[in-house]
Parts: structure tokens; C-alpha cells; sequence
């Protein structure tokens, strides 16, 4: 599964200026490795806060809608941010469980 995003991430990684959003830091991790410092890659869940319980505030609803992309574990994983990404083009959001074909 990580090796299709993988594969995916390296081929639309020609955009210069991509602003990608990722839940978590284990996958903001995994993000960067493959995009280098050819994007901007945040997180939402950050320090030492974790996502269980996690409420989102106004900034980071805002962060998800002007990204380029937002790459995400599962939906049942990240349950806290599944109401604010309906407003996210579905083109935008990439699971990393999901088959790549």
C-alpha cells in the first residue's frame, strides 16, 4: 500500500508550489520522504497532541480546503476530520489504503 502512494506522490510531484496537509506526523513523515523539499507538507494533529478525541478548530478546517492535496491514512482512521473534507474535491484527498492502479 505505502509503495503505490509512493508511486503515486513521484509522479505528480512536478508541481513546484504543492501545499499537501496529512493528519498525522507518522504520515507527514512519510510524505516528506518521498516529496523532499520540493512541497510544503503540514499536519494537522501536532506536538504532542494525538488524534484520538481531536477537535479541529477553524485553522485547520481552512488548511484542508486550500490544499492541493490532502493525504490521509483511512476515513475510519481519522474519523475527527471526515465532516470538513466533504468540502474537499475528492480529486484533492489521496488514502494511503486505497489500490493505485
Amino acid at each position: 500500500m505505502v509503495v503505490a502512494c509512493v508511486g503515486v506522490l513521484s509522479l505528480n510531484i512536478a508541481h513546484a508550489a504543492w501545499q499537501i496537509v496529512t493528519p498525522t506526523k507518522p504520515i507527514q513523515s512519510l510524505v516528506m520522504g518521498v516529496v523532499g523539499d520540493t512541497a510544503h507538507v503540514d499536519v494537522i494533529v501536532s506536538g504532542t497532541k494525538t488524534p484520538h478525541g481531536f477537535q479541529l478548530k477553524p485553522s485547520h478546517i481552512r488548511q484542508l480546503h486550500q490544499a492541493d492535496w490532502v493525504i490521509r491514512l483511512h476515513p475510519d482512521a481519522e474519523r475527527y476530520l471526515n465532516k470538513a473534507m466533504q468540502a474537499v474535491p475528492p480529486q484533492k484527498i489521496t488514502f494511503l489504503t486505497q489500490q493505485v492502479s
